[in-house]
């Protein structure tokens, strides 16, 4: 195998550093309740590498915080000092078979083992191109169900001469007691490795697999704020990941993500309609997997396990996979946790309020905070990134809609008769309201956009969305001049300098940038 470049071996160990810290550094608010300023931490991190002068630079120590800040929703400080006695980086990464052969690799993907990844790799392989899957080893009996996915991949693709190569990453906490499981920085260890193996086969980009829906992450509720909202593959978080990486190996490097237009059920049909439907059962898409069993791997209550499911039953009714893969019954058991009646409540919601939105104006409007920090990071005008992220978010909606009323349909009898769970999915689809719903958290914890309050996911004033809404709509670039008439055409006229301040801010928060030369959005 090639040498590891010093940057990209020191690159590797911050990431390990982060993913344990992550996971060590204890928050103080547990409950759903908590959602104010107990739940984001600060994390000051020194950390010994070979090339110090290069990490202290402003620049790199400043991408690295801004990025981390925003996947995790915490703060985020480094310091760097001189590594006295550097490892070998090679024992991070295991190669299957005997030695690597780099002959014929076009494309390094990021390998979950969940169905967006496993998507990926089927469809890879499908149109002949020959992969290398990176892997982040599990732990438990999770480990086990994705090295028998793994193997058959390989095997099937064997057949074809055209088998993937997989890497498995080794990453462990051994003696240390986690605190935290959110694992926000977990993608960052991910795409540092990805991104090596990228380099160790002279390619220049590494690829994630995730549905657009997650990826992009419209928030469900005015409550998901912060390190509760997961940004691991958002249009910004790849474009600092793309920043980062060109950096360290000092060439244009991309990481990229290759279903950003795609909703999970689409990528479900990706993995059917390429006769690998019976793979699906193999793949894990849950996040507590520490509360599922090998023959039941998905808890059934987390958003990947409702979103996995309702992609499932919205593709033949859920024939490709058994229901026993779930701890439990993602439609009509009742979930005891406030949280989890929440997360169930609001999927079915957020579908409702999605397809009763008339147009990409009324969605842009709607989400324009967060959709302020798509259209920045895409290479496309921004009233095409609105139109695209709507139809997409407007076909999720659609899917889900589905599904939910034929599983009404099909309950209609049991809910005449009473007979539908309280706080289960399907009694959420009927109208129940979540018992202990968002309503009852402390207003002050539950800063809303609308009122211009201020949080560190949703930083905005009324001003502030009032001109990102005037720039989604706008078709051109706008002067501040046109801005002034803009704002005056919506009853809320603001002045030339006030809207000079707001975009000034707008600008450092990263929601606008000024081409050379103009101030404008």
């Amino acid at each position: 195998m090639a040498n590891v470049p010093q940057r990209a071996a020191d690159l590797i160990e911050i990431a390990a550093a982060v993913y344990v810290a992550d996971q060590l550094a204890k928050r103080t608010g547990r409950k759903t309740q908590d959602y104010g300023d107990l739940w984001y931490r600060h994390l000051r991190m020194e950390i010994a590498v070979r090339d110090p002068d290069f990490w202290n630079q402003d620049d790199i120590a400043g991408i690295l915080s801004r990025m981390l800040n925003f996947i995790s929703g915490d703060n985020f400080e480094f310091v760097f000092c001189d590594q006295q006695a550097p490892s070998a980086v090679e024992t991070y990464l295991a190669f299957g078979g005997s030695d690597p052969n780099p002959e014929g690799i076009e494309k390094v993907i990021l390998f979950s083992g969940g169905v967006d990844s496993l998507g990926g790799a089927v469809q890879e392989i499908r149109d002949g191109r020959r992969i290398a899957m990176v892997s982040h080893k599990p732990a438990g009996h999770v480990a086990g169900l994705q090295k028998s996915l793994v193997k058959k991949l390989v095997d099937r693709a064997s057949i074809s001469g055209n088998p993937p190569l997989p890497v498995s990453v080794w990453c462990h906490k051994k003696g240390l007691v986690e605190q935290d499981h959110t694992q926000r920085t977990r993608s960052f260890l991910y795409v540092t490795l990805g991104a090596v193996v990228a380099r160790i086969f002279g390619l220049d980009t590494v690829d994630f697999f995730e549905n657009g829906v997650v990826s992009i992450n419209l928030p469900l509720a005015e409550h998901e704020l912060g390190a509760r909202a997961t940004r691991t593959t958002h249009p910004q978080t790849l474009a600092w990941y793309s920043q980062l990486m060109s950096a360290v190996f000092e060439r244009k490097f991309l990481v990229r993500n290759d279903f950003l237009s795609k909703t999970k059920q689409d990528v479900i049909e990706i993995i059917k309609h390429a006769g690998q439907g019976d793979l699906i059962a193999s793949s894990v898409s849950c996040m507590h997997t520490r509360e599922t069993t090998k023959a039941s791997p998905h808890c059934g209550v987390c958003s990947q396990c409702v979103s996995r499911r309702f992609a499932m039953l919205g593709v033949d009714g859920g024939a490709l996979e058994p229901s026993s893969l779930y701890r439990h019954d993602v439609l009509t058991e009742p979930r005891k946790r406030t949280e989890d009646r929440i997360i169930a409540e609001r999927f079915l919601g957020f579908a409702r309020e999605i397809a009763a939105l008339e147009d990409s104006t009324e969605f842009a409007q709607r989400y324009a905070a967060e959709l302020g920090r798509v259209t920045r990071f895409m290479p496309i005008a921004s009233s095409a990134v609105i139109d695209s992220v709507f139809d997409l978010h407007r076909r999720h909606a659609e899917q889900v809609n589905a599904v939910t009323i034929e599983a009404m349909q099909a309950s209609a009898e049991d809910q005449y008769h009473g007979k539908i769970p309280d706080g289960s999915m399907l009694s959420f689809g009927f109208g129940s309201s979540v018992s202990a719903d968002s309503s009852a958290l402390p207003k002050s914890a539950v800063p809303s956009v609308s009122e211009g309050a201020s949080s560190p996911s949703h930083p905005l004033s009324k001003n502030q969305l009032l001109l990102l809404s005037i720039l989604f709509e706008a078709k051109a670039l706008m002067s501040q001049v046109d801005m002034v008439e803009a704002t005056n055409t919506k009853d809320h006229r603001l002045t030339r300098k006030t809207i000079g301040g707001e975009l000034k801010e707008l600008q450092e928060m990263d929601f606008v940038c000024y081409p050379k030369g103009k101030r404008s959005g």
